[in-house]
Protein backbone atom coordinates (compact mmCIF):
# COMPACT_ATOMS: atom_id res chain seq x y z
CA UNK A 1 0.00 0.00 0.00
CA UNK A 2 3.10 2.11 0.61
CA UNK A 3 4.68 1.57 -2.38
CA UNK A 4 0.80 2.41 -4.57
CA UNK A 5 0.76 5.66 -2.34
CA UNK A 6 4.13 6.79 -3.18
CA UNK A 7 3.21 6.17 -6.01
CA UNK A 8 0.60 8.22 -7.02
CA UNK A 9 2.53 11.07 -5.10
CA UNK A 10 5.45 10.57 -7.56
CA UNK A 11 3.03 10.73 -10.60
CA UNK A 12 0.82 13.78 -8.80
CA UNK A 13 4.02 15.82 -8.09
CA UNK A 14 5.55 15.16 -12.19
CA UNK A 15 2.46 16.72 -13.21
CA UNK A 16 2.13 19.19 -11.14
CA UNK A 17 5.92 20.23 -12.30
CA UNK A 18 5.81 19.66 -15.92
CA UNK A 19 2.40 21.96 -15.50
CA UNK A 20 4.48 24.44 -13.61
CA UNK A 21 7.17 24.90 -15.89
CA UNK A 22 4.56 25.13 -18.99
CA UNK A 23 2.73 28.03 -17.39
CA UNK A 24 6.14 29.65 -16.86
CA UNK A 25 7.06 29.60 -20.26
CA UNK A 26 3.95 30.92 -21.41
CA UNK A 27 4.24 33.75 -19.17
CA UNK A 28 7.77 34.77 -19.94
CA UNK A 29 6.64 34.31 -23.81
CA UNK A 30 3.72 36.76 -23.51
CA UNK A 31 5.57 40.07 -25.72
CA UNK A 32 7.77 40.81 -29.27
CA UNK A 33 10.58 38.32 -29.49
CA UNK A 34 12.94 38.69 -32.68
CA UNK A 35 14.91 36.06 -34.06
CA UNK A 36 18.58 36.19 -33.83
CA UNK A 37 20.03 32.89 -35.00
CA UNK A 38 18.20 30.32 -37.02
CA UNK A 39 20.45 27.26 -37.40
CA UNK A 40 23.52 29.16 -36.18
CA UNK A 41 23.14 31.90 -38.14
CA UNK A 42 22.27 35.35 -37.58
CA UNK A 43 19.85 37.31 -39.56
CA UNK A 44 20.91 38.50 -43.35
CA UNK A 45 21.51 42.29 -43.01
CA UNK A 46 17.94 43.80 -43.66
CA UNK A 47 16.21 41.07 -42.59
CA UNK A 48 14.04 41.01 -39.55
CA UNK A 49 11.70 37.72 -38.04
CA UNK A 50 9.51 38.45 -35.03
CA UNK A 51 7.08 36.64 -33.22
CA UNK A 52 4.25 38.62 -30.98
CA UNK A 53 2.93 36.10 -28.48
CA UNK A 54 -0.19 37.52 -26.24
CA UNK A 55 -1.00 34.82 -23.66
CA UNK A 56 -4.89 34.61 -23.87
CA UNK A 57 -5.29 31.76 -20.91
CA UNK A 58 -2.58 29.88 -18.71
CA UNK A 59 -1.37 27.30 -21.81
CA UNK A 60 -2.27 29.28 -24.92
CA UNK A 61 -2.21 32.27 -26.77
CA UNK A 62 -2.45 34.26 -29.94
CA UNK A 63 0.16 35.58 -31.88
CA UNK A 64 1.48 36.82 -35.21
CA UNK A 65 4.74 35.87 -37.18
CA UNK A 66 6.61 38.98 -39.30
CA UNK A 67 9.40 39.06 -41.49
CA UNK A 68 10.44 41.92 -43.54
CA UNK A 69 13.47 42.35 -45.84
CA UNK A 70 15.29 45.31 -47.33
CA UNK A 71 17.59 44.47 -49.38
CA UNK A 72 19.00 45.07 -53.32
CA UNK A 73 16.64 48.14 -52.96
CA UNK A 74 13.69 46.12 -53.15
CA UNK A 75 11.74 44.78 -49.40
CA UNK A 76 9.72 42.35 -48.79
CA UNK A 77 6.74 42.02 -45.91
CA UNK A 78 5.20 38.95 -44.60
CA UNK A 79 2.75 38.59 -41.37
CA UNK A 80 0.37 35.38 -40.79
CA UNK A 81 -1.31 35.27 -37.26
CA UNK A 82 -1.15 31.70 -35.51
CA UNK A 83 -2.58 30.21 -31.94
CA UNK A 84 -0.18 28.39 -29.80
CA UNK A 85 -0.63 26.18 -27.18
CA UNK A 86 2.08 24.88 -24.45
CA UNK A 87 2.04 21.73 -23.09
CA UNK A 88 5.16 19.24 -21.77
CA UNK A 89 7.40 21.82 -22.34
CA UNK A 90 6.63 22.05 -26.03
CA UNK A 91 4.69 25.02 -28.50
CA UNK A 92 2.41 23.99 -30.90
CA UNK A 93 1.94 26.96 -33.10
CA UNK A 94 -1.03 26.85 -35.64
CA UNK A 95 -0.89 29.30 -38.52
CA UNK A 96 -3.26 30.83 -40.33
CA UNK A 97 -1.88 31.41 -44.04
CA UNK A 98 -4.88 32.28 -45.45
CA UNK A 99 -5.89 29.25 -47.69
CA UNK A 100 -5.71 26.80 -45.16
CA UNK A 101 -3.56 26.15 -41.79
CA UNK A 102 -0.25 24.60 -40.52
CA UNK A 103 0.80 23.20 -37.49
CA UNK A 104 4.68 23.36 -36.18
CA UNK A 105 5.60 21.77 -33.14
CA UNK A 106 8.36 23.49 -31.40
CA UNK A 107 10.52 22.09 -28.24
CA UNK A 108 11.29 24.58 -25.67
CA UNK A 109 15.15 24.29 -25.07
CA UNK A 110 16.14 27.62 -23.34
CA UNK A 111 13.49 29.68 -21.55
CA UNK A 112 15.00 32.97 -19.42
CA UNK A 113 13.80 36.35 -19.35
CA UNK A 114 16.26 37.77 -21.85
CA UNK A 115 16.61 34.66 -24.40
CA UNK A 116 14.18 31.83 -25.85
CA UNK A 117 15.55 28.63 -27.63
CA UNK A 118 13.39 26.16 -29.71
CA UNK A 119 14.30 23.28 -31.58
CA UNK A 120 11.98 22.37 -34.40
CA UNK A 121 10.80 19.04 -35.54
CA UNK A 122 13.82 18.92 -38.29
CA UNK A 123 16.45 19.89 -35.33
CA UNK A 124 16.40 23.44 -36.21
CA UNK A 125 17.29 25.69 -33.47
CA UNK A 126 15.61 29.73 -33.14
CA UNK A 127 17.32 31.75 -30.75
CA UNK A 128 14.72 35.04 -30.00
CA UNK A 129 15.62 37.61 -27.69
CA UNK A 130 13.21 40.28 -26.69
CA UNK A 131 12.75 43.11 -28.56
Amino acid sequence: MKRLLFGLLAVTAMAMTSCSKDAKINKRLDGEWKVTSYDGEAPESGETEIYSFKKTEKLSGTGTYSYASTSGGSSVSISFPFTYVIGDEKITVTVDYGSGSDSEIFEVVTYEKDKMEFKESDGTITVLEPK
